[in-house]
Order: structure tokens, then C-alpha cells, then sequence
């Protein structure tokens, strides 16, 4: 018995040593133990034609001398899987795969065109809802001239979608001159680009699956000039409040519509809503509709309101938990809205008869 113990200690600790001597040799191949390169990855990003990171760290020192540093560069740079980062003294960093949610990068170190070493990287994917695009103009360097705020994005089968809530603009002529400052919500799709001034374009080119992430390119006079990974922060919003203006009076609250919960189905989309407010145009001090019994909403049949207003489901995401609605006027949109519902914990089924019929029934569902 002893004998046996013994010489399990033995194999378990040689079991160790060969591991530990793996590791060590793996790591200093041809570096003897001193760090030759660094990459930090900011976010990542799998879309349905290519997959990409945001790199916001790289640095790198001779392998001849380990003193000097060849590269030291801070700037965000934006890889995708088919065009590896290149390095100096034969070092290429490429990105063979990220993982189906896209938190995951799987990279390969190569040198002279052979694979040295592969890692899998797994990215904390800040969440950052800022669009910023900064260049050198004059003698100001990095100087940012567009910042463009998302508050939330989706992606369902029908549309690629964000909401803006932020548009800011500086002039390339006269970088003190503030061209563009606005700050009301705007829904842009994957078809429709932002127009900004002096030439410039910002276009959703994709969204991921899960549609958390946006991989957004900025464009001047036709020629893409930038690229970026933007993570908005997917604010619950389950209230949707339409405001207009009405004579000299801005931003009149007519329609308020609660979302409580939504759901994606094989045939059809809907959601559930529990309270429904509506003022009349005519007189925004008249309150027209006032419910608060919860009804479901079906994507193809509208909520038809007063006064000639209707609020449609145009499509749910593939979670089933953001809701993209579009508000009607006599057949016309006049306005549109991502949906980020809470879904809110309900384990019960409850029909409510009217007070002339039988009482109320409960069926509970229990785990």
C-alpha cells in the first residue's frame, strides 16, 4: 500500500513537471522568457459576412533587441478575420474565428508565414453606446469632429435597426464652428444611412445576432474612411410616448402605450400592453383613451386609436424582448420606436368576466 502511494506522488509530480516544462517552452520558443508582443482587444464582433475586433493596444519590441520598442501604438483599429494585423520582423496576428455570440476571438501568431502560437481570447465587450470620429485638422491632432450617441439596437428577421438619440458635428473648415447638435430620437436602419453635413455618411452595415452590437463605417464623399464596433447599452424602455407640436405649443404628449411583456412566435409576433393614454389633438387637455386592462397586440393587426392614429408591430427580435413599432396618421408613418420591453414575471393566468357574468376565474402555473 505504501509502495503504491509512493509512486503515485512520483507520477503526479513528474505528470507536473512535464506541464510546467510544456508551458514554459511554449511561451519562450524564441523569446527566453521576455514579452516581445502585446495586443489589447477591446470588443469583438461576428456578422453574417465577416467576423472583426477593435484592438486599442499594440506593442511590440526586436526580437534582436529586446530593449527597443519597434511599435507602440494606441490608436482604435478595427481587423477583421481576412486581414491579419501586420507586425514587424515577420510577425503577422491573425483572426481565424469569433464564436456565434461574438464574445470570443480565437487568434493566430504567426512568423515568416508560420503558426507559432493561437489563443483563445475571450473579451470583456465594454459596453460603449458612442460613436466618435477624430482625425488631424491643422495643427489639432485627434481632434473630434462627429460623436453620435446609441441608445439601443436589434436585429429581427425583417430589419437591422438602432435608435440615436445624440447627433454632434463639427465643421472640417472651421473646427470651432459646431454644424450639427441635436438630440431627439431618431431610428436608423440598415437601408437608411445618416445624412451628416460637409459630405459625410455614418451607416449600420450589420448587426449581430444577438443584436447588441453594431458594426457601423463612416464615409466622405462616397469613400469609407472609418470603421467601428459600437456595444449600445440596450436602455429598458417599455413606455412608448408620442409628442408632437401643436400650434405654439413643442413637444405635446398625445399617445402613451405601456409594453408589458412581447414574444416572437413561429407564425406570428405580439405583445402584451397594459395601458393605453391618448389626448386629442384638437384639445390636448381632453383625454380620449384611458385603459389600463392588459390586451395582446398582434404584428399584423394594428391598435387602432382617435383620431385617425394607429400603433403597429413591425417585427420582434430573435429573443423575443425588443419590440420595433411604427405609429400611423391616417395611413402615414409619423413616427418609430425600438421597444426594449422589461418582461416583466407573470406565472398566472387570470380571465376577468365582465361584472354582469359569473366570477372571475384563476388558473395558476405553478413549476
Amino acid at each position: 500500500m505504501q509502495f503504491r502511494l509512493k509512486l503515485c506522488l512520483v507520477l503526479c509530480l513528474l505528470l507536473v513537471s512535464i506541464a510546467v516544462a510544456e508551458k514554459y517552452e511554449f511561451g519562450n520558443e524564441s523569446t527566453n522568457g521576455v514579452e516581445i508582443i502585446k495586443v489589447h482587444f477591446k470588443n469583438s464582433f461576428r456578422g453574417p459576412d465577416w467576423d472583426m475586433a477593435t484592438i486599442d493596444q499594440l506593442w511590440q519590441v526586436s526580437d534582436v533587441d529586446s530593449s527597443q520598442v519597434i511599435i507602440n501604438n494606441s490608436d482604435e483599429v478595427v481587423v477583421t478575420s481576412g486581414t491579419p494585423i501586420i507586425l514587424k520582423e515577420g510577425y503577422e496576428l491573425a483572426i481565424k474565428s469569433i464564436d456565434i455570440d461574438g464574445n470570443k476571438v480565437y487568434a493566430e501568431l504567426s512568423k515568416n508565414g508560420k503558426v507559432i502560437e493561437s489563443r483563445v481570447i475571450n473579451l470583456p465587450q465594454t459596453v460603449n453606446g458612442f460613436y466618435t470620429y477624430s482625425t488631424d485638422t491643422g495643427s489639432a491632432k485627434d481632434l473630434e469632429l462627429i460623436k453620435v450617441h446609441f441608445n439601443n439596437s436589434m436585429r429581427s428577421a425583417d430589419y437591422d435597426l438602432a435608435t440615436i438619440d445624440r447627433v454632434w458635428q463639427l465643421s472640417d473648415v472651421n473646427s470651432s464652428q459646431v454644424i450639427l447638435n441635436e438630440s431627439g430620437e431618431l431610428v436608423i436602419t440598415s437601408e437608411s444611412p445618416i445624412n451628416l453635413e460637409e459630405g459625410y455618411w455614418l451607416a449600420i452595415k450589420s448587426i449581430d445576432i444577438d443584436g447588441n452590437k453594431l458594426h457601423i463605417e463612416l464615409s466622405k464623399n462616397g469613400e469609407v474612411i472609418d470603421s467601428k464596433i459600437v456595444i449600445p447599452p440596450q436602455i429598458e424602455n417599455s413606455l412608448y410616448v408620442y409628442s408632437t407640436d401643436l400650434g405654439s405649443s413643442e413637444n405635446i404628449e398625445l399617445i402613451k402605450v405601456h409594453f408589458r411583456n412581447s414574444f416572437r412566435g413561429a407564425d406570428e409576433d405580439l405583445a402584451s400592453i397594459d395601458q393605453i393614454w391618448q389626448a386629442s389633438e384638437a384639445d390636448p387637455y381632453q383625454v380620449i383613451i384611458n385603459h389600463s386592462d392588459q390586451i395582446p397586440v398582434m404584428s399584423g393587426t394594428p391598435l387602432v386609436l382617435g383620431e385617425g392614429y394607429e400603433l403597429a408591430i413591425k417585427s420582434i427580435d430573435i429573443d423575443g424582448n425588443k419590440v420595433y413599432i411604427e405609429l400611423y396618421k391616417n395611413g402615414k408613418v409619423v413616427d418609430a420606436k425600438i421597444i426594449v420591453v422589461p418582461q416583466t414575471e407573470d406565472d398566472s393566468y387570470i380571465y376577468l368576466t365582465h361584472p354582469e357574468t359569473p366570477a372571475s376565474t384563476l388558473i395558476g402555473l405553478q413549476d
